[in-house]
């Protein structure tokens, strides 16, 4: 196992030159120019002149490059124009936020899809099971920004029930925090819910069926045991597989969502790099992205392999 993880951190350093460039060559290709968004729309060619030659950009693009991936390995990951600060900095005062909602909406997923499966799996046909297959499409289907929205609709607009904008603040009280997140944590949780749901109840199906379950209950252990202790265990492994795969798509999700509901983490701060064409908070965000997702796959890896001693083998 230890031969596995150091051959999977060995393949991070490919990945994150592959992010690299290919981040360089976007954020070169939008168009428009850092210069020229900062200087503003009627500010003299000689003043963004200037400031094309501050940051770098009357440079040749192989140059820029060369420089960038020679800063990011010294840890300097630049300065971010539009908030005149690290760009390091801001990445780890924003990381947090963007992890609370994901994390949340995972759980809440995780927790809601297993029983939901489960129980579809062990009333199979009855009208739970037709309940899970209509929510496992319609959760897989339907794209996050229009749940978002209607959401807002129905419980702010509609019943006034929940804040649609912001974060909340402590000083508040631990609800306003709450309610707050309580939206875009629902959001970025169907989907996931619907892939779990989807996956326990298929896996639950081939272990209940299987000869040493029915030994077990013929034997005469309650109903409980058998289906928490045994089967749900060897059942477990597939879900965990998914699990891995489920929290980098929340994670990229929150960026969408984030804008919906103004949320203050990484997303929003991206869209306003974008927009302004901040080159240098673009490429250090999509780094960490790319850096995060490959470090939980890593993590999901390990576990899986915890759980599961076939794949030592």
């Amino acid at each position: 196992m230890i031969r596995l993880i150091w051959k999977r951190l060995l393949q991070l350093i490919p990945t994150v030159l592959i992010v690299l460039s290919v981040t360089f060559v976007i954020t070169r290709i939008i168009p428009g120019n850092p210069a020229s968004v900062l200087a503003g729309p009627e500010a003299d060619p000689r003043l963004i002149a200037e400031l094309e030659a501050k940051m770098g950009l009357d440079k040749s693009i192989p140059e820029q490059f060369l420089i960038y991936v020679s800063d990011i390995f010294k840890g300097d990951f630049g300065t971010s124009l539009n908030y005149n600060e690290p760009v390091f900095q801001l990445i780890l005062s924003r990381i947090p936020k963007t992890l609370m909602i994901t994390f949340t909406g995972l759980i809440v997923a995780l927790i809601l899809g297993t029983l939901l499966g489960t129980v579809s799996a062990l009333r199979q046909n009855s009208w739970i099971d037709h309940f899970c297959t209509v929510f496992s499409l319609l959760g897989a289907s339907l794209p996050v920004f229009w749940i978002g929205i209607m959401s807002i609709f129905l419980f702010s607009v509609k019943l006034g029930w929940l804040p649609t904008m912001g974060m909340g603040s402590i000083q508040n009280g631990l609800g306003d925090v709450l309610s707050h997140m309580l939206l875009p944590c629902l959001c970025l949780s169907l989907a996931p819910m619907a892939t779990f749901a989807r996956t326990t109840r298929s896996s639950m199906l081939d272990t209940v069926n299987n000869d040493y379950i029915r030994a077990l209950r013929a034997r005469g252990l309650k109903e409980r045991k058998v289906i928490w202790k045994h089967a749900f265990k060897n059942a477990l492994p597939q879900i965990i597989s998914v699990l891995g795969v489920q929290l980098g798509i929340c994670f990229s999700g929150a960026i969408l969502t984030e804008n919906i509901f103004s949320w203050p983490g990484m997303g929003t701060m991206i869209s306003t790099a974008i927009n302004t064409r901040d080159y240098a908070l673009i490429q250090g965000a999509i780094l960490t992205l790319a850096v995060v997702n490959v470090a939980v796959s890593l993590i999901m890896d390990i576990i899986y392999m915890l759980i599961n001693p076939k794949i030592k083998i």
